[in-house]
């Protein structure tokens, strides 16, 4: 592991172990919907691909940018079959492959390209801080990004 350099954020800094902590940021991510490139076993570089254009707002995360508030229950017209429109209150759970935006007054929904990697923090021994770096894309959408992993 890199020693850490720079500015640290508390929320960011962990003892658990470093192969468990790799293991439960793949997991937040891949729920997130982030493309995830392994660079090293401590290292990931992330793609949050641009937000697709949406005509309904049903079921999806278009329309007002934030996820909707109730599930639409039945068979979706995928192959041409009636939608049952039953709604119930519960909230959505975002597709594990779909990514996830924030509201449009804070993430714009473009395409954002950031690295996750844990670092070591000198002179702390088994203390670790997971460093989010912006590589490409909207500052704005990206602090999105940090703020929710």
């Amino acid at each position: 592991l890199r020693v850490h350099h720079g500015a640290v954020d508390q929320t960011t800094i962990t003892t658990r172990a470093p192969p468990e902590v790799m293991k439960h940021v793949k997991d937040i991510l891949e729920n997130m919907g982030v493309e995830i490139q392994i660079e090293s076993d401590y290292k990931y570089r992330c793609i949050r691909h641009k937000r697709k254009k949406s005509t309904a707002g049903l079921g999806g995360n278009g329309g007002s940018g934030s996820l909707a508030a109730f599930n639409v229950h039945g068979t979706a017209a995928s192959n041409g079959v009636a939608l049952d429109t039953s709604i119930s209150p519960e909230p959505i759970t975002p597709n594990p492959l779909e990514a996830v935006y924030g509201d449009r007054t804070q993430d714009v929904g473009d395409e954002v390209r950031f690295s996750v990697e844990l670092t070591r923090l000198d002179r702390l021994n088994d203390t670790y801080s997971l460093d989010i770096r912006r590589l490409k894309g909207n500052l704005r959408s990206y602090k999105f990004l940090y703020d929710t992993l």
